[in-house]
């Protein structure tokens, strides 16, 4: 028999590890922002200064993926709930 710390299966149950998302909610909403998340992380300016904040601050890249991904379903859930455009100048004052 093995021991906790040696069972493969014990460390992935108990133990939190860094490089991987957390499992609760929406599994499809996290696939369809994670990849819009890395893509805003490297190419939008506004979050790209909010990644680097983040990382100055020693998160972990995995937090800072799915902290813009948050920041994206924000986003998107303030446009389509006051039927709006994307203000940039609103965004701003909020981050």
């Amino acid at each position: 028999m093995l021991k906790k710390d040696k069972n493969p299966l014990y460390n992935l149950a108990y133990q939190r590890l860094d490089k991987d998302i957390s499992i609760m909610g929406s599994s499809i909403l996290r696939k369809a922002l994670y990849f819009p998340a890395i893509s805003a992380k490297n190419h939008n300016l506004l979050l790209k200064l909010f990644a680097q904040k983040l990382e100055k601050k020693g998160k972990h890249t995995m937090v800072i993926i799915g902290a813009i991904m948050r920041k994206l379903l924000q986003i998107c859930f303030g446009v389509l709930k006051y039927k709006t455009p994307f203000n940039l100048d609103v965004f701003i004052n909020i981050s």
